[in-house]
Parts: structure tokens; sequence; C-alpha cells
């Protein structure tokens, strides 16, 4: 019996079988996503898949399974920083600095409020 050795970000390595591995691919440029139910802590966990990756699962009996070309991928969007809220200001650093003298003392909060550009 082939087993396929992938990383689980939570849990280390894991060792699976072929049909426990779900491989999606876009159409027109032979990369996407391939997803597993982790047995370690029991969830989902969805990786990008290169064309390097889409080849070996492929080779190794995954199934394929294609997405049109206009797809995003859950794995690849969640890759992608969405920028929230305001910008941080001089002022925020400050009172980062000030929460956290309490907890580490006066020379981690001066750290904390310093300048980041100097």
């Amino acid at each position: 019996m082939l087993i396929i050795r992938t990383n689980c970000p939570y849990c280390g390595e894991v060792d699976l079988k072929p049909e426990e591995i779900k491989l999606w691919v876009v159409r027109d440029d032979r990369e996407g996503e391939y997803y597993f139910f982790c047995p370690s802590h029991e969830r989902e966990v969805r990786k990008p898949a290169d064309w390097k990756i889409v080849a070996l699962l492929a080779e190794a009996g995954v199934e394929i399974h294609e997405l049109g070309p206009n797809v995003v991928l859950e794995a690849e969007a969640s890759l992608t920083p969405v920028p929230s809220g305001r910008a941080l200001t001089e002022d925020d650093f400050i009172a980062f600095g000030r929460w956290l003298e309490p907890l580490f003392g006066p020379e981690i909060a001066a750290a904390a409020a310093a300048d980041p550009y100097r």
C-alpha cells in the first residue's frame, strides 16, 4: 500500500493513503490545492499545490478534480494578506509600549514605543 507523507501545519508529518487526499487543479495552469483530514487534530487542512506537487500526487494515485480557469482557490486566497482597519500610528506604538510595561518592564516598553524607521 502506497503511503503519502505530507505536513500538517499544526501536527507536523502526517502519513496518508492516496484516497484520503483531494486534489483540485485549475485547468489552465495545472496548479491548485489539495486537502486532507488530519487524523491528529481532526480538522481539514488545505495546502497550495504547484505543478510539481500536482504531478507527484497524481503519480501516487490521488484523483485530480479540475476547476475552471477563473476560480480563486481557498488556500491561495488564505495566503494573501487582506488589510483591514486603519494604519498604525506613532501613538499606537506608544500605547502598546505602555501596555507592555507592567508585563515586561520599562526596557521592553521603550523598545516597542521606539520609532521603527530609525
